[in-house]
């Protein structure tokens, strides 16, 4: 397989947040096809590192972390 060297320039915020915002875009999607709501679920993330928490609070990511950990209770995925 191909050699994988590691780069410190790529932090955990570079990996979380982009695939966190193209995830909401496709789950706000699907949702409001199915049905308009504005309800907004309780924030229980606690792995996550806080910087990139607080990014995900900023740009209203929170929802869709919510929404991915209510979907599964696998660690590695949330």
């Amino acid at each position: 397989g191909p050699f994988v060297i590691p780069n410190p320039k790529i932090s955990e915020r570079d990996l979380v947040v982009p695939v966190l915002q193209l995830f909401q875009k496709e789950w706000n999607d699907i949702k409001n096809k199915i049905v308009k709501c504005d309800a907004k679920p309780i924030i229980s993330i606690d792995t996550i590192n806080y910087n990139v928490f607080k990014e995900c609070v900023d740009n209203d990511l929170v929802d869709i972390l919510n929404d991915i950990s209510a979907c599964t209770n696998n660690p590695e995925i949330i």
